[in-house]
């Protein structure tokens, strides 16, 4: 499961001060505007990165975002069900992201229809990508935080604004 946090910079933290601040429907609104601009933005942000049809069903799929009071989480390989053949991207999402040796081999017992057992060499990894130090999820998130945090930055002030006029106009 990959998981991104981030609320470091100064400009988040005026956020979340005046998030803990403002009454909690406003507070509401805010992480459900956050949400529904940030989650198809996201999505599309890991998809558009993803070269191949296992990377987009692993890991494109499977990108949601959650926003809380106390920041915004990009996610990806923590929802869904196992793929065909056993493939579970919750589990196995870093050979996915990262890719892996694909020459090595692996030697496993087998059993044949007659019960007879033997011994089965394989290079199990061959559907990866090759070993590389970020993934589309990564990438993803180098280019999506900034714009996340402005985002929730712009929408927080919107919000806070439009709501300071509907209390003036009572």
């Amino acid at each position: 499961m990959l998981t991104l946090d981030f609320a470091e910079s100064d400009e988040l933290r005026a956020v979340l001060i005046a998030l803990r601040a403002v009454d909690q429907t406003i507070a509401k609104r805010i992480r459900k505007s956050t949400q529904s601009e940030l989650g198809p933005e996201w999505t599309e942000a890991v998809r558009g990165r993803s070269n191949t049809r296992l990377e987009v069903v692993a890991l494109g799929n499977t990108a949601r975002t959650s926003v809380s009071s106390n920041g915004i989480t990009l996610k990806a390989a923590t929802v869904g069900r196992r793929l065909t053949r056993g493939f579970d991207p919750k589990a196995m999402y870093a050979g996915v992201e990262f890719g892996a040796n694909r020459n090595e081999k692996t030697t496993y017992q087998a059993r044949s229809s007659k019960g007879k057992n033997y011994s089965v060499t394989r290079r199990t990894k061959a559907m990866l990508p090759a070993r590389r130090r970020s993934g589309p999820v990564y990438g993803a998130a180098a280019e999506m935080i900034p714009r996340a945090a402005a985002l929730w930055t712009q929408i927080t002030v919107l919000t806070i604004a439009e709501a300071a006029e509907g209390k003036k106009g009572d």
